[in-house]
């Protein structure tokens, strides 16, 4: 679980081997948010440079009252040194089963 405040978990460094070009990121996630509001959200970002610089993938927001399964193909990752890092910003999340 992340904490209802700006918080973030950060994996370890899984390297994409030479010939896989792309990879899904899925997670599970509950949140309870605003359900007429952007924000509070949590947000899924991806490093392709082993954790310099990261991009998001996925953004959790609103009220999801039960576990969903989210996903997104992410192409380009051929030989990258691939990171997640899931950050809170401001919202009670739960995430579950993150698989990469």
């Amino acid at each position: 679980r992340i904490a209802a405040h700006t918080a973030s978990v950060t994996s370890p460094v899984v390297a994409v081997p030479p010939d896989v070009d792309t990879v899904t990121v899925a997670l599970w996630t509950a949140q309870g948010g605003d359900p007429f509001a952007p924000d509070p959200q949590g947000v899924v970002q991806l490093s392709r440079d082993g954790g310099r610089t990261f991009e998001p993938v996925l953004t959790a927001a609103g009220l999801s009252g039960q576990f969903v399964p989210e996903s997104r193909a992410v192409g380009g990752v051929r030989g990258a040194r691939l990171q997640l890092r899931l950050e809170s910003r401001g919202l009670p999340w739960r995430v579950d089963e993150v698989q990469l």
